[in-house]
Order: C-alpha cells, then sequence, then structure tokens
C-alpha cells in the first residue's frame, strides 16, 4: 500500500513538473513571439526636397538616416541605394548619435552601408539618428530617390536586444529630391542718363 501511495505521489511530482515544463516553454515562445513583431522602421528626414542647383554643381545637401523602435534594439545594418550618374556621396557622418559605435559608414559607387551597435547592455528605443548623410547633386534637372535595400543577403537590419533578431517592418521608400537649375539672370539696375533730368533710367 505504501508503496502504491510513493508510486503514485511520484507520478503526480513528474507529472506536475513536465507541465511546468511545457508552460515556461509556451510562455518563453510567446514572449518572443512577441518580441520579434517587425515594427521597426528606417527613414530619412527630409524624405523629400526639392534643390536649386548652381551651374558649378557645388550645391550639397544633406539628409538624416533615423531609426525608429518601439522595442528595444541594440544595433543596426543599413544598406541604401542612390543613383550613381545624378548623386556623389561628400560625407557620412555619424557624431552625435546614441550608438557607441560605427565601424561601417560608407557611401560610394549608388550604395551606402551604415554598421552601428550599442555597447551592451545598452539599448535603445523611440526614434534615434544614425547618420547625417551629404549629397552633391552631379545634375540640376529631373529627380532621383534614395532607398533602402532589402534582398537576399545585402539585407537592411535592426537588431532585437537579447535575441539579435530582425525587427524591421522592410519598408524600402527612403527620399525623392528634385533638381532645379539656379537662375543666374542678372539683375535689372538704374542707369542715370546725364542729359536727363526726368531721373534715372530702367535698364541693364
Amino acid at each position: 500500500m505504501k508503496k502504491h501511495i510513493k508510486k503514485l505521489h511520484n507520478t503526480k511530482t513528474y507529472s506536475l513538473i513536465i507541465v511546468i515544463a511545457f508552460a515556461v516553454i509556451g510562455a518563453t515562445l510567446l514572449v518572443f513571439s512577441q518580441a520579434a513583431t517587425l515594427n521597426a522602421s528606417l527613414t530619412l528626414s527630409p524624405s523629400s526636397r526639392s534643390i536649386e542647383v548652381n551651374s558649378g554643381f557645388t550645391t550639397n545637401f544633406t539628409t538624416a538616416v533615423n531609426v525608429t523602435s518601439p522595442q528595444a534594439f541594440n544595433g543596426v545594418n543599413i544598406l541604401m541605394q542612390y543613383d550613381a550618374t545624378k548623386l556623389d556621396v561628400v560625407s557620412v557622418v555619424t557624431t552625435g548619435t546614441n550608438f557607441a559605435d560605427c565601424p561601417t559608414k560608407t557611401g560610394t559607387g549608388g550604395t551606402i552601408t551604415l554598421v552601428c551597435y550599442v555597447s551592451p547592455p545598452g539599448t535603445l528605443t523611440g526614434t534615434n539618428l544614425v547618420a547625417n548623410i551629404t549629397f552633391r547633386p552631379k545634375v540640376n534637372t529631373g529627380s532621383t530617390t534614395i532607398s533602402f535595400v532589402k534582398e537576399s543577403d545585402l539585407r537592411s537590419k535592426i537588431a532585437l536586444a537579447g535575441t539579435g533578431e530582425n525587427i524591421w517592418n522592410g519598408v524600402l521608400t527612403g527620399g525623392t529630391f528634385t533638381f532645379t537649375a539656379q537662375d543666374v539672370t542678372p539683375p535689372v539696375t538704374a542707369i542715370t542718363d546725364p542729359t536727363s533730368t526726368s531721373g534715372p533710367i530702367s535698364g541693364t
């Protein structure tokens, strides 16, 4: 009888352990499934602008790359594309951001690459500046786009703190920039006729 009671007790204990184990696993999976929501975004600011380009093509403009996430993240790997026939990258500046370091910050040949991270165990949430990128137009008419990249290994990533899962929402839209030639028409000045008493004569 005692052996039967002991065996029954052991069986109940074992069953309880199994139930608890499955509960813990289920709760963990639930937490991770919720944490991996793809709701982090990459944006440019400004995302659109009209630029008046001078005749020497020395007119620069700057746009900021921002990451926004309601979930804690600790690193970004950002790839962007631009039309190298219409734009040159002048500089990629990551100073003044909340990231500890950006070991990769390049822009050439139509591709911009940014890799930045936060020193562990630190994390970031909300909207954070990643870099300010300055471009120089190579044309003075038309428009061009700058977009984020998502394809095979060249995939932009926002790393979820703790797991490293990519929580980027995958929206590729970056910005559209329009160019117009700077007006170089000389201003009209007043010329005084020394033989006239009626005042200045309008002319160039």
